[in-house]
């Protein structure tokens, strides 16, 4: 597979849970605020709050360095 760098400078495989997770973040960041918290309440009612939270941890960590 082919290696990715993660935001926090993390090499991992491309098909790795952590890669999926970060791009999934990045959608995020593309989506509206009404967008962003329906998707966030469907993550945690499918998966769980654990998952929602590593969710927006990725998120915010993505959201704090984009540029403005």
């Amino acid at each position: 597979m082919t290696t990715v760098t993660l935001i926090t400078g993390e090499q991992v495989d491309s098909a790795s849970e952590e890669w999926r997770l970060e791009c999934e973040a990045r959608e995020l960041l593309r989506r509206n605020t009404t967008d962003r918290r329906e998707y966030f309440d469907a993550v945690e009612r499918t998966r769980g709050a654990e998952a929602v939270d590593q969710l927006k941890a990725v998120f915010m960590k993505l959201w704090e360095r984009r540029p403005r």
